[in-house]
């Protein structure tokens, strides 16, 4: 008997985007640009994740993205899917909560899944939005 494996291959390609800066002034703080990353691993390139706000809580910088499926019939390939927004802003601690089903893999421990955003909005909205992301047309 002969058996065939096939390895999926995985393209990658590279684009020039502009990314938002966000610019915070905390009173008796000192302030530096910061890049806020989120990165998932996904099971294919079918997904898409999107940064949508970014808050202070609590004095911490929380990162609200959310992750969708966009392709349900991309071949299958673990990837990173991607976001990112520069910031300038006091060096604090950052809280990333992704809105979505937590994908499998130990990379994505790092981050705090949940179903909607109900689950945090009583804290969202005791802390002050520094950042929401523009409405697409």
């Amino acid at each position: 008997m002969f058996t065939q494996y096939c390895n999926p291959v995985v393209i990658q390609e590279e684009q020039t985007v502009e990314v938002p800066y966000i610019d915070v002034n905390v009173p008796n703080a000192e302030r530096q640009e910061r890049i806020i990353t989120t990165e998932v691993e996904v099971p294919s390139d079918g997904y898409a994740l999107n940064i949508q706000g970014v808050y202070v809580v609590d004095n911490q910088l929380w990162v609200v993205s959310r992750l969708e499926e966009t392709d349900p019939n991309a071949p299958g390939a673990t990837v990173r899917a991607s976001d990112r927004i520069v910031i300038h802003a006091p060096d604090i601690p950052v809280r990333q909560f992704i809105i979505g089903e937590r994908p499998p893999g130990s990379f994505n421990e790092q981050y705090t899944f949940i179903s909607d955003r109900q689950q945090i909005a009583s804290e969202l909205q005791s802390g002050r939005q520094l950042y929401r992301e523009e409405a697409t047309s």
